[in-house]
Parts: structure tokens; sequence; C-alpha cells
């Protein structure tokens, strides 16, 4: 019998609006030798009948039920353990893949010899917020340090052995556990390939909608430590780059935390951050954005209700920016097609 190429990993806890998408996109890939290791985290809306349904008519279909609810990183784990595929893919519940993208990201593997391979994600909206922009062909972090901001967990094709032999896990209970997972990935792993093609597509603002207090706190934790974890390395443009990245993430996570908090919450999460920003080097905040920067400052001076008030007007007026060029657009293209 061949081996596996691939083991897809999804986990899923109550997706039965998105789950059906899911899977068909999983069974329809053009590479057909893969397993697809299912992990369901006790579901109570009926997602666990969706992929019966599928496993009647896909026999690559390996359906685990968990004895209780332990979140999004044990149920990854407990899929590494089971995988037996060359390769691990990890899909979210309530995202897809392009018809081609398993194959394509296994043929540059094989062809090229590498680790890990990324592709592009692209939101169902077709907003591309991929940091990839090129082809890159077996590199390291050291080598190419802005792989630091390729953070997000479901977009990379990992060598699995490779990956069992790291003993890179997920840190359950924790939200945004993808942010450590990902960065030890790439310190640790030395032949990275990324591609310039969409290979992902994920649902846009399903994790802001659902943000919880509990969830808010853990992604702070993760993103603090992440930065403590680089700023033991001794490469400089490394420890600006996670910098940067650290302060626009402050900044971008008040959508979530904003949902998730009352004003009291939402000072004290801002104090939280206190420690981290008076830390950034001076000339982070000269490369920043300027809202970003200001941000920044108010939080470093102390100034949190000042900071949670100017974020609120800096995002309307953003809000109104990507309107109007979304309107600009679409009349562009309706002059295009007349």
């Amino acid at each position: 019998m061949k081996p596996i190429s691939v083991s897809v990993i999804v986990p899923v806890y109550n997706e039965i609006r998105y789950l059906q998408e899911c899977l068909e996109s999983v069974i329809n890939q053009t590479l057909e030798n893969i397993e697809i290791v299912v992990i369901d985290d006790v579901s109570t809306d009926g997602s666990i009948s969706v992929v019966r349904e599928f496993q009647e008519k896909d026999n690559r279909i390996c359906l685990i039920q968990q004895d209780r609810n332990r979140g999004m990183g044990e149920a990854r784990n407990k899929g590494i353990e089971l995988a037996t595929g060359e390769y691990i893919f990890f899909l979210d519940s309530d995202d897809s893949l392009p018809a081609d993208a398993i194959r394509t990201l296994y043929d540059v593997a094989e062809s090229y010899g590498s680790d890990i391979v990324y592709g592009k994600a692209a939101s169902k909206r077709d907003v591309d917020s991929s940091y990839i922009r090129c082809d890159l062909f077996n590199v390291s972090i050291e080598n190419y340090p802005s792989l630091i901001y390729c953070h997000s967990i479901w977009n990379k094709l990992i060598k699995r052995q490779k990956l069992i032999n790291s003993g890179i896990r997920f840190q359950p209970p924790r939200y945004a556990e993808d942010i450590l997972f990902s960065l030890r990935l790439n310190l640790e792993f030395k032949s990275i390939t990324t591609i310039n093609k969409v290979t992902y597509h994920y649902r846009w603002g399903r994790q802001v909608n659902s943000a919880s207090k509990e969830k808010v706190i853990d992604a702070q934790s993760n993103v603090t430590e992440a930065l403590a974890i680089v700023k033991k390395s001794s490469d400089s443009d490394l420890i600006d780059l996670m910098e940067l990245k650290t302060a626009r993430t402050i900044y971008s996570s008040m959508v979530r935390a904003s949902n998730a908090l009352d004003n009291t919450d939402l000072v004290n999460y801002l104090k939280n951050w206190n420690q981290v920003v008076d830390e950034l080097h001076n000339n982070v905040f000269d490369n920043l954005p300027r809202q970003v920067a200001i941000f920044c400052k108010l939080i470093a001076q102390k100034k949190h209700n000042e900071a949670i008030s100017y974020w609120k007007k800096s995002r309307k007026y953003g809000i109104v920016i990507k309107l109007i060029r979304y309107a600009e657009n679409i009349f562009k293209n309706i002059l295009t097609s007349v």
C-alpha cells in the first residue's frame, strides 16, 4: 500500500454552519493520496453528524472524538499524534482550500526537499492579508528574518517526522496558540520555502466576533512570550522585526479586546502592555505607521484612557478610508466594463 502523502488535520468544535464547505474542499483535492484526520472537541451543534455523513462517502476521513472539550491546541496535538502522512497540514473547520492547494504544496516540498512550505492565504472576501509576496526556496529565519511575520498555522505544509522529532507542540488550553507554535517552527526549521500562490481561504472576522476575556488575555500572554523568546536571540534584525510586529499587534488586538472587555478591563489590558512597550527600541517608533506609534506612545506614557479614545477615533477614520477606496474600485470596474 502506498504511504500517505499528507495528513490534513481538522479540529472541529460547533462549526456546523461551515463544516460541509470545509470538508468538501478537502475531499476534492487533486492530490488524492491524503488522510483527513477530524478531531471533534465535543461539539453540541450536530457537527459530528456532518462528519459521519462525509465518512460514508469517503473512507479517507478518520473521526476522533475527544472525551471532553480540550480546545483547538489539544485537538491539533491529537492530530499530530495520530497522523501517518509524510507531511502534516492544519485546516480550521470554518475555512476551505482551493482544489489544487495540497498538491501544489506537496509538489514543491518534494521538489526542493523543504521541511516547511508556506502558501498564501486569502480571506473569503478575496482580501489578501498574506505577508508572502514572492517565491523563496529553502531559506531560514536567519537569512530571511521576515519569516517572523508568518505566524498563522494553517497555511503551511510541515514534514511530519521533522515536527515529531522537534517536540514542538501546541500549548493548551491557551488561545491564539498558533503564535508560539509557528514561531518555534520558524526558529527550529532551517529549510523553509514560500510560494506566491493562494493555497488557503480563511473566514474573515470569525475570531473577532467570538472573542472573550479569557481569549484576549491568552493572546496577549502569547504575544509577550513570543517577543521574549526572540529577544534571547543575538540577531538584531530579527529582534527589530519582532518588535515592529509586536507594536502592530498591540494596536490591531484592540479590535478583539474592545469587543470582549468593558472599559475598566480594557484599561487593565493596556496596562499589561506597559512593560512590553517600555522595552521597545526607540527606532521602532520611527518605523511604525503614525497611528500605531501614537497609540503605543500613549501606553508608554500610561495615558491608557487617552490611548483608548485615540484608537477608537483612528479606527473610525480607517474604516471610512477603506469604504472610500472600496467605492472607488467599484466605480473603476463599472467604467471599465462600459
